[in-house]
């Protein structure tokens, strides 16, 4: 510096202060550390959380079909086309891989990727916070309120799809409103990879993601003129429609069935569908009282326009999921229908405009947003095969399958050489475990037994015919086999419509 001062006579060049020189190279990257930091604190906290018998230990409305799943490919009982073709592709492939280190520490794949996934939406609320304006005991004192809010501990404990529902709401949420009032590309390309994300996740983000299909022109840019209308219905769904479209046709060429992947989710909705339209009513109120930040915002923001706009649509799109996830069978739990609101309630508090009160206000409504989802939690209890609930629950067919099924897999979790159809019930997989030591259709002895009509295995579990879904391939092949069993197998389970016929006299140790 000196030599150019001294070539440039008359002219002061500025000297480096003393904190520029001694200002330490990482500091700039200190809210980032901070955010990472919090995120694997929360990860390793809501494992033990998972893990623990808490509030959240009967209440798991997601079904062990993914988790059957996951156990079928890792254990090489299913094809890679398969693999490819199973629903949701978002949490499958990734449980696969995350099946070793789980193994490891001693926790399933289903309760590891949740953890991971809480993490990182833990640590991104923080970093966005942060990035908001918010100070670091304001913004930790948030995220605290956001993470510590029981609908968020209850979609952890749901599993990995609701986790990802949640990380696909924030993401849209955070994306409608800077494409309201920006309108980049960027913007439009974070809302329609969002609902991507969102169809892609499980049946409640799907849910989610068509909720917001009649509010999307809520977040139209205003310089973009209103016939515009059908152009950018195109631009935010083409990612989804064109996954979509790719996923229809690998189940075409893998499954030989293009909507394989949606019998069972259909099957339950033809049920669920016009029979209880007053239950998603109380769910709905509660819906507003665990996301006040967006009505307060729509309040607040009187005057700015992009900004109210976005509200209204984000609290009807969360209104409107909670409907259609109920109605449609996508959630067995109204508490699991709701566990969007946290995301919602986390994209408002980002984007709650400057004010010299906004720190205390938001505070107070995430606040508000914990005690509301405490209440539903509270009100809803837990609906589980040990509770009472069960029994007023248990007209629903699907959920007593599921329980036919996780007892029939706690049954064969000390038992080898078993032919099931698990494909068919990968929630008796997820009961038992794991995979090994059952005769899968991936097997050759299972081939060799239908051709043959013989059962060469140890033991073979099968289900009772039933008219109202698609039978396995057992019940299809060998129609006699569940009633009549096959000759030197006695039989040693039956309950629930499921038979359990072994070649020795262990009988089923009845409580």
């Amino acid at each position: 510096m000196s030599a150019v001062a001294a070539t440039l006579p008359g002219i002061a060049l500025p000297r480096p202060t003393l904190p520029e020189r001694v200002r330490p190279r990482g500091a700039a990257t200190s809210p980032l550390a901070l955010a990472v930091l919090f995120g694997l604190l929360f990860a390793v906290a809501a494992l033990g959380m998972i893990r623990e018998t808490g509030p959240f230990a009967g209440w798991q409305p997601t079904s062990g079909a993914l988790v059957g799943r996951v156990l079928l490919g890792a254990d090489g009982k299913m094809t890679v086309g398969e693999l490819i073709a199973a629903y949701p592709p978002l949490a499958v492939l990734p449980m696969i891989g995350l099946r070793a280190p789980a193994v490891l520490i001693g926790v399933t794949t289903g309760e590891l990727f949740s953890a991971l996934l809480g993490g990182a939406l833990a640590g991104l609320w923080l970093a966005s916070l942060l990035q908001a304006g918010y100070r670091r005991g304001t913004a930790l004192v948030l995220a605290a309120l956001l993470v510590g809010n029981p609908l968020f501990l209850g979609a952890l404990a749901a599993g990995p799809e609701t986790a990802l529902a949640l990380l696909g709401a924030w993401v849209f949420a955070m994306g409608a409103f800077t494409l309201r009032s920006r309108g980049s590309v960027n913007d439009l390309i974070t809302c329609s990879g969002a609902l991507a994300l969102l169809f892609f996740a499980g049946p409640l983000g799907g849910a989610f993601a068509c909720a917001t299909l009649p509010f999307l022109l809520l977040l139209k840019p205003a310089d973009i003129p209103a016939r515009s209308a059908p152009s950018i219905y195109l631009v935010l769904l083409f990612p989804v429609i064109f996954g979509l479209a790719g996923f229809v046709f690998v189940n075409w060429m893998m499954l030989h069935d293009a909507f394989g992947f949606l019998h069972s989710d259909i099957d339950l909705a033809t049920r669920r569908i016009g029979q209880s339209w007053r239950t998603p009513v109380i769910p709905v109120l509660f819906a507003v009282a665990c996301a006040p930040a967006l009505v307060a915002l729509f309040v607040v923001a009187r005057g700015r326009r992009p900004l109210q706009a976005v509200a209204s649509a984000l609290l009807g799109t969360l209104l409107l999921a909670v409907t259609l996830a109920l109605q449609s069978g996508a959630c067995r739990s109204p508490v699991e229908a709701l566990c969007p609101a946290v995301s919602l309630a986390a994209a408002a508090a980002m984007r709650w405009p400057p004010q010299r009160s906004r720190p205390l206000r938001v505070a107070l409504l995430l606040a508000l947003s914990l005690t509301g989802g405490l209440s539903a939690l509270l009100t809803q209890g837990r609906i589980s095969p040990e509770t009472g609930a069960t029994a007023a629950a248990s007209e629903f067919t699907g959920l007593r399958r599921s329980i036919a099924e996780q007892a029939l897999g706690r049954f064969l979790a000390g038992r080898s050489d078993v032919l099931i159809d698990a494909a068919a019930h990968p929630a008796v997989v997820a009961a038992r475990g794991g995979a090994e030591g059952l005769v899968t259709g991936n097997d050759t002895a299972f081939a060799l037994a239908l051709l043959r009509k013989r059962i060469a295995t140890r033991a073979v579990a099968v289900a009772a015919a039933d008219p109202s879904r698609t039978e396995d391939a057992l019940s299809r092949n060998l129609p006699d086999l569940y009633a009549s069993g096959a000759p030197g197998l006695h039989l040693i389970y039956d309950r629930d419509g499921w038979r359990v016929w072994s070649r020795d006299n262990k009988e089923d140790p009845r409580p």
